[in-house]
């Protein structure tokens, strides 16, 4: 591809109240359990139990056309499959959740008709519960032989979920009668840049908890926009295109990454606005159609910001990992308004591998010693960053709060397995067994997980 003159840009926050949304918590306090609901003769009840002992912190407002309940609570995940709650013989016709980029977790209660609405914080037996109450007409006219004061249905998280893996979707660039950048010796991008992904695909879908998919695996051509459907319809955590450059001056080299510019999110943001058909995809499902274009704007606005900022994040790591070995044209995540960078809410990057314009670089691009190099510091990149920072739901995530809940040791000069055995009264053998050591031998800085056993 031609090589892109850039300048740039700050980041440019506009709402001040955007800072909470960039800093998501890795662990919610709170979680949903459970979900159950109850008729009386007048009035109809969701009883909604969490788990977590800080004070529960919530928010209620009621949309119209079509009418609806929005609970939004702070600091909070669902671990309940809410499309096995039955509603018949309820005045819902649907409920549903996300979880927000800033933490939350908003529930909607599609109501089939309008409805007094009240939500209130009660605690039983140690644990915090939120009651929705729901009267009207409606509620009163269900059938009384039906009326009833135990649970008419009850969703629980008790049963065991299968954890999601973190998406990642790898776009080479060009295709098909679209060559890309060409090199002095005939080198074409789109056939470097397709075997590159085709290596970073290997070395992810290899890492257990990731997921790869190509936009291409073969020589074909996609429009731009066609290759941000793909990352969408896979649901992507991330989208990384990969592209070589090119110059009219052949002493230009070295790589570069790229995130999307704040003029480039300002601009895409006014298309996708303007895009009814695209609106429900955006945000983690939650509907743009019903709000004003004020609350729209400051939805998609609130969104890039964050997703921008993981951009240049997860940038800096790959800049770091190839700068081991590759020249660099730039030591920092640049910004741009490329068209693949700009889906709101997926954090996305491309990555310029060399200048295909110079001698030196064409040659080493066009080696499969180098192309590995360039793979796996992608993929170093990419992994190491969602190690630390994994998307809520994932299997990762999941560990990482199972993790959270189990005690560790590290070990420290002078430490030995009797003295830690004494000091959190477990037996020696109990801590080899819950870490698989076949003697009493440890190291400085290795970690040991110590189990719950008691000794007498």
């Amino acid at each position: 591809m031609s090589f892109l003159k850039y300048v740039k840009y700050g980041m440019i926050v506009a709402l001040l109240f955007s800072v909470a949304l960039l800093t998501t918590s890795l662990a919610s306090s709170h979680a949903l359990r459970s979900l159950s609901t109850h008729r009386f003769s007048e009035e109809w009840r969701m009883v909604l139990q969490f788990s977590g002992n800080s004070p529960l912190k919530y928010r209620y407002f009621t949309l119209s056309g079509p009418d609806r309940l929005v609970i939004d609570i702070d600091d909070t995940r669902s671990a309940v499959d809410l499309s096995n709650v039955s509603l018949q013989d309820s005045p819902l016709y649907r409920v549903r959740s996300s979880e927000r980029l800033h933490g939350s977790l908003r529930l909607v209660l599609d109501m089939k008709s309008p409805l007094r609405t009240d939500v209130v914080k009660v605690e039983q037996g140690g644990q915090q519960q939120l009651i929705v109450k729901l009267r009207g007409a409606s509620v009163a006219a269900l059938s009384v032989s039906t009326v009833n004061n135990k649970p008419k249905t009850m969703v629980s998280s008790d049963a065991p979920k299968r954890s999601s893996d973190i998406i990642v979707v790898i776009d080479p660039g060009h295709g098909g009668k679209d060559p890309g950048a060409t090199g002095v010796r005939g080198t074409h991008e789109k056939t470097v840049v397709l075997s590159i992904s085709k290596k970073l695909y290997r070395l992810i879908n290899q890492q257990p908890g990731f997921k790869a998919y190509l936009t291409r695996d073969t020589d074909v051509y996609l429009t731009l926009r066609q290759r941000l459907a793909i990352a969408r319809q896979h649901k992507a955590d991330m989208f990384v295109a990969i592209h070589a450059d090119a110059f009219h001056n052949k002493a230009a080299k070295g790589a570069s990454v790229y995130a999307l510019s704040t003029k480039g999110a300002t601009s895409e943001a006014a298309r996708w606005l303007a895009d009814r058909e695209n609106q429900s995809e955006l945000l983690g499902g939650v509907e743009l159609s019903d709000k004003t274009h004020m609350l729209q704007s400051v939805l998609i606005s609130l969104s890039q910001t964050a997703t921008i900022r993981s951009s240049i994040e997860i940038g800096d790591v790959i800049i770091a990992s190839l700068k081991t070995f590759a020249h660099l044209h730039d030591d920092d995540v640049d910004q741009a308004a490329f068209v693949v960078l700009k889906s709101p809410d997926i954090p996305s990057l491309l990555i310029e591998t060399g200048f295909l314009s110079n001698p030196q670089e064409e040659l080493r691009l066009r080696t499969q010693s180098y192309q590995n190099k360039v793979a796996q510091s992608i993929k170093h990149g990419i992994v190491s960053y969602f190690q630390v920072q994994p998307p809520r739901g994932s299997a990762l995530a999941l560990a990482q709060e199972r993790r959270r809940n189990e005690l560790w040791h590290k070990v420290s000069r002078g430490d030995s397995l009797s003295y830690i055995a004494f000091r959190y009264h477990v037996s020696a053998g109990a801590i080899r067994q819950a870490n698989h050591l076949n003697s009493d031998v440890i190291h400085i800085g290795q970690e040991l997980k110590i189990p719950q056993q008691r000794t007498g």
